[in-house]
This record gives structure tokens, C-alpha cells and sequence, in this order.
């Protein structure tokens, strides 16, 4: 049991559960308080305000204890903020708050070093870690733990830093089963247990799987129907191994009913399977209408994110450059190769979007029924440059909401000299047919 240290009442150490998503800013208000606010608002505009926990969120009349439960039994890591005073701070009698069972910092991390999970200690503008001998019994595992710094002369790159790090912790397996579960609690984490808003109509995922090396194995468990209710996934594939990618698809399928796979045949490109993903949800009256990779370079955690933010917006776009750079294990040429892309886009087009070339996104269907797919040009990246491009041309808004991309675990990048070569002149095309009045 841990107890608040003014209200002295039990509070439930949390149990390790599945679900925890989530990072819990641990700090002592007299030491790093300052600090502890604007960690929290930067990856919150990272990850989402829902996974980033901290006690300057607490509602006024809410009681402590039951926030400090809720918090640490959803919390995926705890981030431990170590300033100079963290370890030498005093009571009003002079004694160590650390040294007393009652310490509110000592209690919380106590409990989640208890519970097994990732415990980061960050150490602020210079402060050191402490020595084991400095703490008391239930604190001293957390000097081994592997620590990062911050310093607010470096904010932003430090910051950055820790992001990409916490991005890396408990990754999904990459398993057909995983994808679905996956994308099916992101889901029931947004709506709960209750029925989703009555409109939109059900969501479509739209996954273009990228084909693992080894054939996939069978799914193992079919993902329970009420994780989900009401929202069908589909697979347009396009793959370099299609035989590998159709039993993929097809295992993924077999276990669950809400899954369809639209198979095409022949070698027929990146964009014409998206394209043939999009007829097929507008055929069956879907309301939204999301594409993806299925590689993990997209988080399926960050689905209901998008589906939110469409609530107020036409087309919704998963951002890696819209708060800084977040990319993860990209070498550094292809990294800068995507990033110009974006820079030289929005100079030739005047598309006002950071990542101009992102493929995690959510269409309301007016969108698609607007843009004719018909005239659609492009089968490679560049079809992500022309879809935000027509969709801007008729009118319609588009929102970027942050997101962070690691790169692919299994299968090979289909990037080439001619995709590029495509891209470069694609945006001078587009250009060309809006001034002529004929895009």
C-alpha cells in the first residue's frame, strides 16, 4: 500500500495490466516543477494529451489519491525529473522528505519500480544520478536504471531525444494479431465502453501490409468482436512478395470477421492500391476512411487520434515534421530526402502542410467522392503529394496532427530514382493543370 502523505489513506499499488499506454511525469514541486509542465506539454503534443500523466492535470476537488491510482495503473513508464534539490529537499521540521514513507515522490515511484515496468530517471540541467546509499531500500533499483538528461539550454533536441527513446519502449509484435488488437484497443480507448458517436458511420482502416520476411504465422486468437464493435478493417496489398502478402492478409482475415482483403492481380503499383481501397469503402457507404502502413512504421495506437481529430476536419494527416523531426532508425539521406520533399512541395504547390508526404491518414468520404479518382497520376510517393493537393484545389481543410514514425522492422523500402524522379516532376504537373483549369 502507498499513502498520501497529508490524507494518509491506503491507495492500491497498481498491477501491470495490457492496457497501460501511458507516461507518468513523477517530480518534486520545490526542485523541478517548471520543468515537469513543459516536459508534459512537449510530448503531449508528441503522443497525445491522454498519454502523458502528470498532477498539474488534476481537477480541482479531485481527490489525490484516487488520480495518483488511476495514473499509475495506465502508465506504460514512469519518467522520474532529477533536479539539484530532488534528493537534499526538506520539510518544514528540516527533515529529508525523501527519507519518509509518507513522501508523496517516494511512494509513487516506489510503486512502479514494484510493478516492473520501465522506471527512466531524468536528470535535469546537470543534477547527478544519486547513490544507492543516499536512498531508501524501495528507491535504491532505481539507480540502475539507464538515465537520460535534459537541460533547458538544449531543450529541444534533448527533448526529442527522450521521445524517440520512449517511442522504442514495448513495441507491438509484428503479427497480423497484433495489428488488429492493436488498432481495435485504440479504438475502445477512444470510445470506451460506450457505442462511438451515432455519425460518423463506421471507420474503414484501409492497411497496406509490408510483407515480413519468414511466412506469416496464423493468427492466434480472434480479437474479441465488443473491442471494436462496428469497425471493419480491409487490406489492399501491395507488395513485392505477393504470395507472402496474400497468406499475410489471409491469416489475418481468417480469424476475424470484421477483416476483408481485397485481393488485385499482377504488379500494379503503390497508388492504384490505395485507389482501389478507397472505391471499395465508398462502394460500401464508410463515413472515414484511413490508409496506413502495416510495417509499424505507423502506430496503430494512434488511430483513434486521428479519427478524433477528424471530427472538425476534412482530412486528417499523421505528422512527422510538424513538431520538429520525429523519425526514428531512418538513415540520415533518407531522412533528409523526405524532409526536402516536404520543403520543395509546399514551394511549388503552396500546400500548407508540414509533411507533405505522409501516408498515415484519415479522408472523410466527401473528400474522396470529390476528388475523382479517376484522374488520379501518380503510383508512387508522390500520390500522397496529389491527394492533399486535389483535396486542397476543392476546397477542403486539412489538419496535421503530430505523430512519430519508426522505421519498418521487417521488408525493404520500395523507394527508387524513378518514384523520386516521379515526385519531382508530379508537383510541376499538378501545378501546371490547376493554373490551365484543368485539374
Amino acid at each position: 500500500m502507498i499513502r498520501h502523505p497529508r490524507h494518509r489513506h491506503g491507495i492500491p499499488v497498481p498491477a501491470s495490466s495490457a492496457s497501460t499506454s501511458g507516461f507518468y511525469v513523477s517530480y518534486r514541486r520545490d526542485d523541478t516543477r517548471h520543468v515537469a509542465g513543459l516536459l508534459a506539454r512537449d510530448l503531449a503534443a508528441v503522443f497525445g494529451e491522454q498519454r502523458v500523466m502528470v498532477d498539474t492535470q488534476m481537477p480541482a476537488g479531485e481527490d489525490a489519491r484516487e488520480f495518483l491510482a488511476r495514473s499509475l495503473a495506465s502508465c506504460q513508464a514512469m519518467l522520474v525529473l532529477i533536479g539539484p534539490r530532488w534528493l537534499t529537499s526538506a520539510d518544514a521540521r528540516g527533515l529529508s522528505r525523501l527519507q519518509s514513507p509518507d513522501d508523496w515522490v517516494r511512494t509513487e515511484i516506489a510503486a512502479v519500480l514494484r510493478s516492473e515496468r520501465p522506471v527512466v530517471p531524468v536528470l535535469v540541467d546537470g543534477a547527478a544520478m544519486p547513490h544507492a546509499d543516499d536512498l531508501p531500500a524501495d528507491l535504491k533499483p532505481l539507480t540502475t536504471r539507464n538515465a537520460v538528461t535534459v537541460s533547458t539550454g538544449n531543450w529541444r533536441s534533448d527533448v526529442q531525444h527522450l521521445a524517440r527513446l520512449l517511442a522504442t519502449l514495448d513495441p507491438p509484435d509484428p503479427s497480423p494479431s497484433s495489428l488488429t488488437d492493436s488498432i481495435s484497443g485504440g479504438l475502445r480507448s477512444l470510445f470506451g465502453n460506450r457505442a462511438p458517436p451515432p455519425a460518423p458511420r463506421a471507420p474503414t482502416v484501409a492497411a497496406r501490409p509490408a510483407a515480413p520476411k519468414p511466412a506469416p504465422a496464423p493468427v492466434k486468437r480472434p480479437v474479441s468482436a465488443q473491442s471494436s464493435a462496428g469497425k471493419d478493417i480491409f487490406i489492399s496489398y501491395a507488395s513485392d512478395d505477393r504470395e507472402r502478402a496474400r497468406l499475410f492478409a489471409e491469416a489475418f482475415a481468417a480469424h476475424d470477421r470484421r477483416v476483408r482483403v481485397l485481393h488485385r492481380r499482377g504488379k500494379r503499383g503503390l497508388g492504384t492500391a490505395y485507389v482501389a481501397g478507397f472505391r471499395y469503402a465508398l462502394q460500401r457507404d464508410y463515413e472515414l476512411i484511413l490508409e496506413m502502413d502495416a510495417d509499424f512504421s505507423h502506430d496503430p495506437q494512434d488511430v483513434p487520434r486521428l479519427i478524433q481529430a477528424a471530427g472538425d476536419s476534412d482530412v486528417v494527416v499523421g505528422s512527422r515534421y510538424i513538431n520538429g523531426v520525429n523519425v526514428v532508425n531512418w538513415p540520415l539521406s533518407r531522412l533528409m530526402l523526405s524532409y526536402f520533399a516536404s520543403l520543395y512541395t509546399r514551394w511549388i504547390t503552396g500546400i500548407k502542410l508540414r509533411d507533405c508526404t505522409s501516408g498515415f491518414k484519415c479522408f472523410h468520404r466527401r473528400v474522396l467522392q470529390a476528388v475523382n479518382l479517376d484522374s488520379i497520376q501518380s503510383d508512387g510517393y508522390s500520390f500522397q503529394i496529389e491527394m492533399n493537393f486535389r483535396a486542397v484545389h476543392r476546397g477542403f481543410h486539412i489538419r496535421e496532427i503530430p505523430i512519430i514514425f519508426i522505421d519498418r522492422r521487417a521488408g525493404t523500402s520500395k523507394m527508387s530514382k524513378r518514384i523520386v524522379r516521379e515526385a519531382i516532376w508530379m508537383v510541376w504537373k499538378l501545378k501546371w493543370l490547376q493554373i490551365s483549369g484543368r485539374l
